[in-house]
């Protein structure tokens, strides 16, 4: 099993959100170039933790936002 912890009030899995209305960083070009930011950089946490063959849990304290 797995367990993901996070300290602190929140916890957020999301991206940058200044890069994101800045059009910097994967947030960067085009639209395909945002799309392929996103899957190679973004998602892929969220594609590894599909994989596992484990259960996985997150043990966040407050609001989990984000991916």
């Amino acid at each position: 099993m797995l367990v993901l912890a996070a300290g602190g009030a929140a916890f957020s899995a999301g991206g940058n959100v200044k890069d994101m209305r800045d059009k910097k960083g994967i947030c960067a070009g085009g639209p395909a170039a945002v799309r392929r930011g996103y899957i190679e950089g973004i998602q892929r946490v969220p594609k590894a933790l599909h994989a596992l063959d484990i259960p996985s849990i997150a043990a966040v304290q407050g609001p989990a936002i984000g991916a």
